[in-house]
């Protein structure tokens, strides 16, 4: 199996540009890219830290409180790493190997039973999502 450390976690909000304001005033994350939900049709933002830890934040409409959606992890092999944690039973195949265009990437979702949702992923070379910056002043670079 060749999951490795976490990559993001995928966080619900009520108002996606708020949210992005907030995490680049409090935290200095900065905004990687912009996207829609593929299956919701919600918008996304993916912001990060600049070490290569990620927030994916999905809008999910005024009135809602924050949740979290999901917790991804890299993945060398998502096709192969799909059926080994199909096959130990701990975790439930909610969907994929789908690929995200957007992210380049190929991912599959997860569920362990109890309500919440594991991502796996796998980036293809020049992802946008792979990036890391050692001086918030800096410019981003691909990792």
């Amino acid at each position: 199996m060749t999951v490795g450390r976490i990559d993001h976690f995928a966080l619900g909000v009520p108002d996606i540009e708020a949210a992005i304001a907030r995490f680049a005033r409090v935290g200095g994350l900065r905004l990687i890219r912009r996207g829609t939900v593929g299956r919701s049709g919600s918008p996304m933002a993916m912001i990060g830290d600049g070490t290569g830890m990620k927030i994916e934040l999905i809008e999910t409409g005024p009135g809602t409180a924050p949740a979290l959606l999901h917790i991804a992890f890299r993945s060398d092999d998502v096709a192969d790493d799909v059926g080994t944690l199909r096959d130990n039973g701990e975790l439930t195949l909610l969907r994929g190997p789908n690929a995200l265009p957007s992210a380049a990437a190929l991912s599959a979702l997860f569920s362990d039973g109890e309500g919440l949702e594991l991502q796996i992923i796998q980036y293809e070379a020049g992802s946008p999502d792979i990036v890391e910056w050692a001086d918030p002043a800096s410019e981003r670079t691909v990792r």
